[in-house]
C-alpha cells in the first residue's frame, strides 16, 4: 500500500458510469481484473473496480466523472494509493454501484439470501420453539 504517480487518460467509452478505473497490472498490487480495491488522493478517495490497461504502466484511465471527483484532469499527474478491501466495502460496491446492471442484481441476491433466512427461521421455528 504505497503511493504511485499516474499520469490521468480518458477511459474507455464502456468505462463510463461504471465506477471502474484501469490500472497496469503491476500498478495495482498484481490484483486480477474486476477487483474491487480502494483508491485514494489527497482530495478523494473512492471503492472503485480496477481493470487492467495495456498502456503505458504509468498511466491510469478515469472516466469523466471520476475525474471530476479527484479533481483532475487528462494529462494531469496525480498521486494515488491503492489498496485491497475487505469483503463489507466488495459487497456495498455491489450493492451502491452506479451501473444498474451491477446493482440491481446485487440487491436481488441480497433480497433472496434475506428471504431464504426468514424461511429458514420460520421452517426451523416449531422444532425450536414447540407447536
Amino acid at each position: 500500500m504505497s503511493t504511485q504517480r499516474f499520469v490521468v487518460k480518458h477511459a474507455p467509452e464502456d468505462d463510463i458510469g461504471k465506477d471502474r478505473i484501469r490500472i497496469h497490472y503491476r500498478r495495482r498490487l498484481q490484483a486480477k481484473r474486476f477487483s474491487i480495491m480502494r483508491v485514494k488522493s489527497s482530495k478523494h478517495s473512492a471503492v472503485l473496480c480496477v481493470l487492467g490497461l495495456e498502456g503505458l504502466e504509468e498511466d491510469v484511465q478515469m472516466d469523466v466523472d471520476l475525474r471530476n471527483a479527484f479533481g483532475v484532469q487528462p494529462n494531469d499527474k496525480i498521486d494515488l494509493e491503492i489498496s485491497t478491501v475487505g469483503w463489507i466495502d466488495k459487497v456495498k460496491w455491489y450493492l451502491f454501484a452506479t451501473d444498474p446492471a451491477v446493482h440491481v442484481p446485487a440487491w436481488i441476491g441480497a433480497w433472496s439470501f434475506v428471504l431464504g433466512l426468514v424461511g429458514l427461521f420460520l421452517s426451523a421455528a416449531p422444532l425450536l420453539f414447540g407447536k
